[in-house]
């Protein structure tokens, strides 16, 4: 299995980043994991704009990552499901991609 977590995020060291490198060690025997942390220079310009602005840059740094994988967008509004449903929504996939916005979440028609 391979799975993508794209996110709209600044390249920073944090106390997690110990934590998240041993996960995904032990993810690694059963799928490649690949993060990918975007921020692009529209993404931070239109941060001094407005919240509308803001979702608008993020649909369109990660636009370019959505194709025929299986796609789940991690949203505060979101379904809320358990570990068994997640296991069953993630079954028999071969490719996922996990897509995590930024400070304003997301624009409605990119979930």
């Amino acid at each position: 299995m391979n799975i993508e977590i794209i996110s709209i995020a600044k390249k920073e060291k944090t106390i997690y980043d110990p934590l998240y490198k041993d996960l995904t060690k032990m993810i690694s025997r059963f799928a490649k994991v690949e993060d990918i942390e975007l921020f692009p220079k529209d993404v931070a310009k239109s941060h001094t704009i407005s919240p509308e602005a803001s979702q608008q840059a993020y649909t369109r740094a990660l636009e370019p990552y959505i194709g025929k994988d299986f796609c789940v967008t991690l949203h505060p509004d979101g379904k809320i499901i358990d570990s068994f449903e997640f296991s069953k929504l993630l079954n028999d996939r071969m490719s996922v991609k996990f897509f995590i916005g930024g400070a304003y979440g997301f624009e409605k028609s990119f979930i």
